[in-house]
């Protein structure tokens, strides 16, 4: 038992910045992370978490750190993981015009024992937000589960100002949803991804797209972040590493332009001549899934 509680160690709320705190994931249920912006008029929570019990327990540590309690929330995306919270919020929730669409779309669905095979049948779930979603929440509680929907929608971007403390969200989109947005807090050098670098789970192989793919990274590169905070990483992810990211992908897809179609077996082993073996095996795969499709 101590070694399956040391494999997924607890939420835990760490201050990452001056003005920032870390309500970090959590693999076994697949809690992402949440995170709290704190200026000298208001909080803003950043994302409301994958259930009631989820927000409860980051609020309740945001209560124990003497933090003023969030008076609004903006969402990074609609997966389920991100926003089945929100009825437990007793805030205004802001989210991208595209994020509220799927949460009217979300609130009609039967997330029960009953409903989720249908949901994952027909392609409006996946087999892995099948197998984690009752792990968070059980079939009563999704049973009486409720998405309210957001108190306000923005097309492009949104911007606050906590008092001090300047928080912008931008729409950047990418091939983990197309409604994915970013949240900036610039003066303490932070972005909040939620999971736009992620690949499309949804494909029938997981896959970046070059058209989705590159501009997402341009747009984060714009931004110029120190260091930030993605949704499912126990570890903060860096702007050094956002820029070694970005070149490697920039330099697979010209790689593969010079190579042409056909197999490709030499192309790994091209670019770790000049990438960190292991970021290009990560990367890799998906890039090659994706690479006939738009």
């Amino acid at each position: 038992m101590r070694l399956a509680a040391d494999m997924h160690p607890p939420c835990t709320l760490r201050r990452i910045t001056d003005h920032v705190w870390w309500f970090t994931p959590e693999s076994r249920r697949d809690r992402p992370s949440l995170a709290v912006v704190v200026g000298e008029k208001e909080s803003l929570l950043l994302d409301v978490g994958a259930s009631p019990a989820h927000l409860g327990e980051c609020l309740a540590a945001v209560a124990a750190a003497g933090l003023r309690p969030p008076a609004r929330a903006v969402l990074s995306h609609a997966h389920w993981d991100h926003v089945f919270g929100i009825e437990a919020f007793v805030g205004a929730v802001v989210a991208q015009r595209l994020t509220a669409a799927q949460l009217e779309r979300m609130r009609t669905w039967d997330y029960s024992d009953a409903g989720l095979p249908a949901l994952v049948a027909d392609g409006r779930e996946i087999a892995f937000t099948a197998e984690y979603i009752p792990r968070e929440l059980t079939d009563a509680q999704r049973r009486a589960l409720k998405l309210r929907l957001p108190d306000a929608v923005f097309e492009e971007t949104w911007t606050a100002d906590l008092g001090g403390v300047a928080v912008h969200a931008h729409h950047v989109g990418g091939d983990h949803a197309a409604d994915a947005v970013v949240i900036h807090v610039p003066g303490d050098g932070l972005l909040f991804l939620g999971d736009c670098l992620c690949d499309d789970l949804w494909a029938p192989v997981r896959r970046y797209t070059r058209g989705r793919f590159l501009p997402l990274l341009t747009q984060l590169e714009k931004l110029g972040p120190a260091i930030m905070i993605e949704g499912h990483n126990p570890e903060l992810f860096t702007g050094k590493e956002l820029i070694a990211l970005t070149a490697l992908v920039r330099d697979a897809y010209s790689t593969l332009d010079r190579l042409g179609s056909g197999p490709r077996p030499e192309l790994r082993v091209d670019l770790t001549t000049r990438h960190a073996a292991g970021l290009v095996d990560d990367t890799l795969p998906p890039i090659l899934a994706g690479l006939d499709q738009t």
